[in-house]
């Protein structure tokens, strides 16, 4: 179905209220808004008995390096010294190297805090004296997900968080070609701040991947994860088709009325709406098991 014909379909249901007339800009923009986020709900059903909808159609993988950034330090360092000014060789934006660590010589401190002027803030006064332009590297035991134009993406990788990541399924060092596993979500997380090595485990936080050290090498790693459907084009009614299986557009159209229903304020017909929609789940789920393998439906139904 294109989203055309879904949104015909949902205006016509909802009773084809003026304001989301799909032949105008505004309506044609809130009901594509109701058909993305329909089709955002379908692509991760939980179904009643616990299992969990997946398309291989959202499966996706993305590449990412560890960063490190080295330079020498400016001015000479004692045992009495809790900062350091940095070289030009790294970032001038403020917070920007903000826990990460600075191995100078045998010495590794964290940062507590980045200026503007390439001052690093440690955690504790320099264990040793270090000279002018004595060498250092910088490294961190995380990798954001960032758009392109987050300040400082060069850091990170290109992933966003919001709108493209739903789950992560694997993380694999494609260098030494070993899984890094996620940590178990008893673990208190709790990194060794400051050993520089290689990542044993890693988790989430926010919009990072964390691992379990700072991380030594500028290894490649692997990401598969499951994003989410594409947003549709409200612009382009007549070409845009939702991500899913064409199997599962009657699911979409029939939840996008429930959000339609849900806006409009009327809880009998959003009630019935839900039914609807989880009877289609259901009937579907049900046709596609009977008549096909599950990889050949385009689904995985998993617990």
């Amino acid at each position: 179905m294109t989203l055309e014909e879904i949104t015909d379909m949902v205006w016509e249901v909802l009773g084809e209220p003026s304001d989301l007339d799909p032949d105008t800009v505004n309506g044609a923009a809130r009901l594509t808004r109701y058909v993305n986020m329909a089709q955002r709900d379908v692509s991760h059903y939980r179904f009643p008995d616990g299992h969990i909808l997946r398309f291989p159609v959202l499966e996706a993988e993305s590449f990412f390096q560890i960063k490190t950034a080295s330079g020498t330090i400016n001015g000479a360092v004692t045992t009495s010294d809790k900062t350091v000014t940095l070289s030009t060789d790294v970032g001038v934006e403020a917070d920007r190297y903000n826990g990460w660590v600075i191995k100078c010589g045998s010495d590794t401190l964290f940062i507590t805090d980045y200026s503007g002027a390439r001052v690093a803030t440690l955690n504790k006064a320099w264990p040793s004296v270090h000279a002018d332009a004595t060498a250092f590297t910088l490294y961190k035991r995380y990798m954001r997900m960032v758009r392109s134009s987050d300040a400082w993406a060069a850091d990170d990788f290109i992933l966003d968080p919001v709108t493209g990541l739903y789950s992560i399924q694997l993380l694999e060092n494609v260098t030494t070609q070993i899984v890094v596993p996620l940590s178990e979500r008893t673990n208190s997380g709790v990194a060794s701040l400051l050993t520089v090595g290689t990542p044993q485990e890693y988790w989430l936080r926010g919009n990072a991947i964390y691992f379990d050290v700072p991380v030594e090498n500028t290894d490649w790693y692997r990401l598969e994860y499951l994003r989410n459907p594409t947003d549709l084009d409200s612009t382009d009614l007549a070409n845009e088709r939702p991500e899913l299986p064409e199997v599962w557009h009657e699911a979409v159209m029939l939840r996008a009325i429930w959000w339609g229903f849900l806006r409009s304020q009327e809880p009998a017909m959003k009630y019935t709406a839900k039914g609807d929609f989880e009877d289609c789940m259901l009937r579907t789920r049900q046709q596609l098991e009977l008549q096909f393998d599950r990889i050949d439906a385009g689904i995985e139904v998993e617990v």
